[in-house]
């Protein structure tokens, strides 16, 4: 039957999609319900037998809008849901382009979800949240475009003001899907070209990223350059890392086959190796861990950037930020959910925001080079013209006062007036030296131990940071460079340990100095290294072991002749004369002259000189002042003195023990006619006329009583 009855009957037929990629079916090719490009890109790879390798975790989405992203992943798509490879026909309907035909009238775009239903079509259970769903796409296309041989040649400014490449689907499918450059054949160091190829290319990539979310659209010009700047050195970082394949725990391995590990880099700058040591430890490890999917991560980098608190953004723009930033972390959470289940679901949301105080103290470490960096692209890229627009963006100039300022702030002066100003770097300021003058780049200075170099690194900021080690003679050693006992037991190590250069003992149970080994809390006598005080012999030293982690040598006092003065601590010279002992700088002390009044001690509202002893009835001791210090010297209880730690039988089977800090009675037995008072909520007050304080044991908590004889 034909007319208005039979079109009736076709439009309301749902329309049939492909398993493939989700868009609207031409057919049943191979078996299974598909489009003409899942069909030709089928029938392709089993008539040229191409094989494929998947870039990331070989879970890329396949959807209508990326189905060209991954072919790898595509293709073993098309087999899951079922096409078949022996129904191709060898030697029959060359391939070619053929025009794309469908069997039912255009029907308005929407979601896939409502195209197909769950009889027609098994995909894969993703997140219902519509702006979560629209990250991980863009994400898969961001993968693309950084895959591609596209080059950018465009400024800054025209990056930013420019229509969104990401959205423009014959961009993306003539550049970036259809032509994908890098590929990993055989892997190679990473050199510094490198480096600044993947970092340039990436903040092409996070530029056009930025610029597809509703948010950073919806920003006024200066607040856009403002979150730009804020992730221009974390955003690479994370790229990278969730990017890179798995060549083992400590390599990172960009597009190309270039790849840097653990090894350390002694021809780059301090600042270089220590950002790598936190991408491999803080980030590299955690995600593989983690097993963090495309979702998850395009969510997580959605919210570290859409970041309120950035630099130089205004109140409006920090409130539609911060709005930004809920919608897709609550978006994030329902995914986790859905994904892992109520119980694990938390724990593995706060572990993943949790890497986001891992990038934002990377940013603080890093916020020189970033500004440096940024600002230098801005007035040093501009191709037509050096103008860059203030707050308003209506008045363009060549320099901001405040952008110089800034310049001249972090060690960059400009040089000329013409529209690509001369950047000079004045040099490095040693922290040590309370002064304007600046260390010159290649020049060095010794401070706390190390040798400390003013280098310019491969971003061209000048960085001020320990190159090597200074031992206790006052030798230089290297990064990499040990020395060994006379026994070869021990050896002391001047190398990099959890991103910082350390000097540090391994194979010995304690610090080494002169060919000793000390023991924890055990003390020794060094020379000082630039001694600020000549008139000490030396530095008291103590060894100590933080928890899990290396024997360390700390300054603890100073020395002059057989003398030995903590620091902060007072003591008397053969001339009679008070000193104090003061660290003047980071691991450096000297004695400093004081007068006897500062010796004098302060106890309920008396004054005693230095020296002077008195009995304190109250609390039942004999004391005394001692260099400034309220000292114990005996008990006393009745008409007897105790000496410190003696132990004395008392009535009602109790102990008296002289403490140091209090008299402590210890009782066996509970006594009934004990007051108890919990010193958790009640003060006990001075003890007056016979009452003594009494510990009284007890298995639920310690309580501490009064007891009247």
């Amino acid at each position: 039957m034909t007319g208005p009855a039979s079109a009736n009957s076709n439009s309301s037929q749902p329309e049939e999609c492909c398993l493939v990629c989700q868009d609207i079916s031409t057919g049943y090719h191979y078996g299974v319900p598909s489009c003409n490009g899942c069909k030709t890109f089928f029938r392709r790879t089993i008539m040229k037998n191409q094989t494929f390798q998947c870039q990331f975790q070989k879970k890329c989405p396949v959807d209508k809008s990326v189905r060209c992203a991954c072919r790898h992943c595509r293709f073993e798509k098309c087999l899951q849901v079922g096409m078949d490879r022996n129904a191709i026909q060898q030697n029959r309907d060359p391939i070619g382009y053929t025009k794309r035909t469908r069997r039912y009238p255009p029907v308005k775009k929407i979601e896939a979800s409502e195209e197909c239903s769950p009889s027609m079509v098994s995909v894969t259970d993703r997140n219902e949240d519509t702006a979560l769903s629209f990250l991980s796409l863009t994400e898969a296309k961001c993968c693309a475009l950084r895959l591609s041989e596209y080059l950018p040649s465009r400024t800054l400014l025209e990056a930013v003001i420019s229509p969104c490449l990401l959205m423009d689907e014959v961009f993306m499918a003539e550049k970036a899907v259809l032509s994908p450059r890098h590929t990993i054949s055989n892997t190679r160091f990473a050199t510094q070209t490198d480096y600044h190829y993947w970092h340039e290319r990436d903040w092409f990539v996070m530029i056009e990223w930025a610029k597809t979310l509703p948010v950073f659209q919806s920003l006024p010009f200066p607040d856009k350059l403002a979150l730009l700047r804020h992730s221009a050195i974390t955003y690479p970082s994370l790229v990278h890392v969730f990017n890179s394949p798995d060549h083992g725990p400590d390599t990172i391995v960009f597009p190309d086959g270039a790849y840097f590990d653990r090894t350390p880099e002694p021809t780059r700058p301090l600042g270089f190796n220590k950002k790598k040591y936190q991408m491999l430890d803080q980030l590299l490890k955690p995600m593989r861990t983690m097993e963090i999917d495309m979702t998850e991560f395009a969510a997580f980098k959605a919210i570290f950037f859409l970041n309120p608190d950035a630099d130089d953004v205004d109140a409006n723009a920090k409130k539609m930020l911060s709005d930004g930033r809920s919608a897709i972390t609550n978006a994030l959470y329902r995914y986790m959910v859905k994904k892992k289940g109520p119980e694990d679901a938390g724990d593995r949301f706060g572990r993943l925001l949790l890497l986001g105080t891992v990038l934002a103290t990377m940013a603080v470490e890093m916020k020189e080079a970033v500004l440096t960096a940024i600002l230098a692209l801005i007035c040093l890229q501009l191709a037509d013209s050096a103008a860059v627009f203030d707050r308003n963006y209506t008045k363009p100039y060549v320099l901001k006062k405040t952008w110089v300022q800034n310049f001249i702030k972090f060690q960059y002066i400009f040089e000329g007036n013409q529209q690509k100003p001369k950047i000079v770097p004045l040099g490095c300021s040693p922290t040590n030296v309370d002064s304007d003058d600046y260390l010159k780049p290649g020049e060095t200075s010794i401070e706390h131990d190390f040798l400390f170099s003013c280098e310019e690194g491969e971003d061209g900021v000048l960085n001020y940071e320990a190159t090597a080690c200074i031992d206790a003679y006052g030798q230089v050693m290297h990064p990499g460079e040990k020395r060994s006992l006379s026994n070869g037991t021990v050896v002391l190590h001047c190398n990099i340990y959890g991103g910082a250069l350390k000097k540090v003992v391994e194979r010995a149970a304690g610090c080494y100095f002169n060919e000793t080994i000390y023991s924890e809390d055990e003390k020794w006598v060094e020379p000082q290294v630039n001694p600020v005080d000549s008139s000490i012999d030396g530095r008291l030293m103590q060894c100590f072991r933080p928890h899990y982690s290396y024997y360390e040598s700390h300054v603890v006092g100073c020395v002059i002749g057989k003398l030995g003065v903590l620091i902060g601590e007072f003591g008397q010279l053969l001339d009679g004369s008070y000193v104090k002992c003061v660290e003047a700088e980071l691991g450096h002390v000297s004695l400093k002259q004081v007068s006897v009044d500062e010796l004098q001690c302060n106890m309920d509202d008396k004054t005693f000189a230095h020296a002077s002893q008195w009995t304190d009835e109250k609390k039942g001791a004999n004391m005394k002042c001692n260099f400034g210090h309220i000292v114990k010297e005996s008990c006393v209880i009745g008409n007897e003195t105790l000496p410190i730690g003696q132990e004395v039988p008392v009535s009602r089977g109790c102990i008296f023990l002289c403490h140091p800090q209090t008299n402590v009675y210890i009782c066996d037995n509970y006594l009934p006619e004990f007051q108890v008072v919990d010193t958790e909520s009640e003060d006990l007050g001075p003890i007056e006329g016979n009452q003594v304080v009494v510990e009284q044991p007890d298995k639920k908590k310690s309580l501490k009583t009064v007891f009247k004889f």
